[in-house]
């Protein structure tokens, strides 16, 4: 489990490493904890890749916000594939 801290507020640059096994990334409510696209830069990814064969993942309590894919429409905060 990874547990981010209230008012840790990470904003990423690119799509975060693929979650290839079971995971849980917990907040400390959604609006204490957020991850968000760094929106000083074009953005063209999605925060989170999770495989589609993985087991379970759960994100619970954060909020995840600025992630895009140009062109796609299919959201861009998660990808799960």
């Amino acid at each position: 489990t990874i547990t981010i801290k209230a008012g840790i507020n990470p904003v990423v640059k690119n799509m975060l490493p693929e979650i290839t096994d079971a995971a849980s990334i917990k907040g400390q409510g959604m609006a204490n904890t957020s991850i968000s696209a760094d929106n000083a830069e074009p953005i063209n990814y999605r925060i989170f890749k999770i495989n589609l064969n993985v087991t379970p993942v759960t994100i619970q309590d954060l909020t995840i916000s600025g992630g895009n894919i140009t062109g796609l429409g299919n959201g861009g905060g998660i990808w799960n594939r």
